[in-house]
């Protein structure tokens, strides 16, 4: 029963919550604009998108990107998504009602995010996970029964549905792909600050799989004895989710499930230039004992619950527990300066070494090689082909 931060896994959440609030759609766009914080009094960008615009709800979660979900939890209020949490997707972990939650900076058990991934699961009911089965004596006498509880329409059919499909989205063509090959797989990964918890969770039509990476080692205090120590170029996308899927998969073997269609919503963007996928982390540059906890006057909109008539239901597993980060948003003051406009790029130059067509690139402004998601400000350049930057920006990252 040991708590973890889930980083990203707990995004569809904080959506779920807005499609059921009425604030954001499955269909729907969410910004993509900057979004600062204030750590430890000072301002900070949080990092992972902030290219500005706005970006579908789709692509934001398949490709776990930070910026709209920290705008996704702006739009429904902090407070409205931990009573959501608790109401609707059963969680019992004390849960901070900051801006932060968005990427998972609360922490809460494997079995607490097995229940709240069954109502997507289910389309709107939410199985208790449970342990044991029986007991049974020395003479084969069972003591003891025990089954899990199933509650009947704790979210709407349409958010419920709607968000199956945008993590059926997250495995076809987002930070899951590794486990595209399970039937009828859907889910969501999260990797946390300094890459200490790796997650993937996951389900098909017929069984729930939480996946949790994480690395103990000793403690020169030695109190406690082990603490939790960082994973370098751990992803849960590139090792929780490809172990979960492989589990999972021996599971298909012994109880078989027919391959569906599974309804897509929307179109996952994807930046053209970027070459490697970009996995989601919770980043954000903090000291984790700096915590800022201001009240929230978001006004709470009341879950639509019904928790009556539990039935039997489902299973689950456990996991460890760490200390968090809790940050408060920062806006930027409003400015009288006219908008600036996007300079053109110059009229390409003919001559030099290279050859081919031009292409547009657009590159990080510090490194010059192609830009990614991490990069805080990009500049798009007009190159031959055969003369394009190959390697994405070393500076920037999931770091």
């Amino acid at each position: 029963q040991g708590r973890r931060q889930p980083g990203s896994s707990f995004k569809p959440f904080v959506y779920a919550a807005g499609f059921e609030t009425g604030a954001l759609s499955p269909n729907g766009s969410v910004s993509n604009d900057p979004y600062y914080i204030k750590v430890g009094g000072r301002r900070k960008k949080v990092s992972g998108g902030g290219s500005g615009g706005r970006v579908s709800v789709s692509s934001a979660l398949a490709q776990s990107i930070n910026s709209p979900a920290m705008w996704a939890i702006e739009e429904v209020g902090a407070r409205n998504v931990v009573k959501y949490a608790k109401s609707t997707f059963g969680f019992t972990s004390e849960l901070p009602a900051v801006p932060s939650l968005a990427l998972g900076t609360g922490e809460v058990s494997m079995l607490e995010m097995a229940g709240g991934y069954s109502v997507f699961q289910s389309g709107g009911d939410r199985y208790t996970p449970y342990g044991i089965v029986r007991i049974v004596g020395p003479d084969g006498t069972t003591l003891a029964r025990a089954a899990g509880q199933k509650f009947n329409r704790v979210m709407s059919t349409a958010s419920a549905t709607g968000m199956d499909a945008l993590l059926r989205n997250v495995v076809t063509s987002g930070t899951a792909r590794s486990a595209s090959y399970v039937v009828n797989a859907r889910g969501k990964t999260g990797t946390t600050n300094s890459h200490k918890d790796a997650w993937f969770c996951g389900y098909t039509d017929q069984f729930i799989g939480i996946g949790w990476i994480g690395n103990d080692v000793p403690n020169p205090s030695g109190n406690p004895p082990f603490v939790s120590g960082t994973m370098a170029g751990v992803f849960g996308g590139e090792v929780t989710a490809p172990m979960w899927a492989r589990i999972m998969s021996k599971v298909q073997d012994i109880y078989p499930e027919p391959r569906r269609q599974i309804r897509a919503i929307g179109r996952v963007i994807e930046d053209p230039d970027e070459e490697e996928e970009e996995e989601d982390t919770t980043h954000i540059d903090a000291d984790d004992n700096d915590r800022t906890t201001p009240e929230n006057t978001d006004p709470v909109v009341a879950p639509r619950i019904n928790e009556g008539n539990p039935e039997s239901g489902t299973t689950g597993s456990t996991g460890g527990g760490d200390g968090g980060l809790t940050v408060e948003p920062v806006k930027d003051p409003p400015s009288n300066d006219p908008p600036k406009t996007k300079p053109k790029d110059p009229p390409a130059q003919g001559g030099g070494d290279g050859g081919g067509d031009l292409i547009s690139v657009e590159v990080c402004a510090d490194s010059n090689a192609r830009a990614s998601v991490y990069c805080p400000e990009r500049r798009r350049i007009k190159v031959p082909r055969d003369q394009a930057p190959r390697g994405r920006c070393p500076l920037h990252g999931p770091h």
